[in-house]
């Protein structure tokens, strides 16, 4: 066999190095940012291949757009926000322990508007006391969804001044409640704790159930 040339090395080198984080249809993507950029332009879904970062993970990082997001097992760390412009986007795991992954004291998702349905995967804080997902902050928000996923680091923050909660499904740490109850609709879901934000008491939140459910005490 023929030794490998310095220049033959390095492009070894270069594309081993080139590993693909996502895909996007039948594409895939080496920068989690390209891959962002090609689904929100065409639509569809999103999945990741690997354990990735956004850019810089303490500054919030657009995902706005009308598609899917398949965390596929893996890792994303980041500020993931929505602006007023996103139309709507769902999040999904399609493999085991895909989580989105907040550093400091950020949210992994905040929500600024649009429509939002979760249907697994895991939203992970650093710290306890972080919003591990926010919704509802404005009249932009429109129907959030969470049929299953965990929320069980930090609190799931809700509610405020505008759109509506329906829960069906999922495993909580902490569910804080603003405004309106009636913004948010629950049949469904595991939750330590339900607060009603502005008083930050505890509250007993029957007025949150839907018609013919109650809690009952795990």
């Amino acid at each position: 066999a023929l030794p490998i040339s310095a220049p033959q090395a390095a492009e070894a080198a270069v594309q081993a190095a080139e590993v693909a984080v996502a895909q996007v249809g039948n594409v895939n993507y080496a920068n989690i940012t390209d891959a962002f950029a090609a689904v929100k332009g065409n639509g569809g879904t999103l999945k990741l291949l690997a354990k990735c970062k956004t850019p810089n993970t303490n500054e919030p990082f657009d995902i706005s757009g009308n598609y899917t997001l398949d965390l596929n097992g893996c890792t994303l760390t980041g500020r993931l926000y929505l602006s007023e412009t996103s139309t709507s986007l769902t999040v999904k795991d399609s493999g085991t322990n895909g989580k989105i992954q907040a550093t400091g004291s950020w949210s992994p998702l905040w929500v600024y508007g649009g429509d939002v349905t979760i249907e697994s995967g895991t939203l992970a804080t650093e710290k306890g006391n972080a919003q591990a997902l926010v919704f509802g902050d404005n009249d932009a928000c429109k129907t959030l969804t969470i049929t299953d996923g965990s929320f069980e680091t930090g609190y799931v923050n809700i509610g405020a001044s505008g759109g509506k909660t329906v829960i069906s499904g999922g495993a909580f740490h902490e569910l804080r409640v603003n405004g309106d109850s009636k913004r948010v609709t629950l049949s469904g879901g595991t939750f330590d704790t339900v607060m009603r934000r502005k008083s930050g008491s505890t509250i007993a939140p029957t007025d949150l159930l839907a018609d013919g459910y109650t809690f009952v005490n795990r």
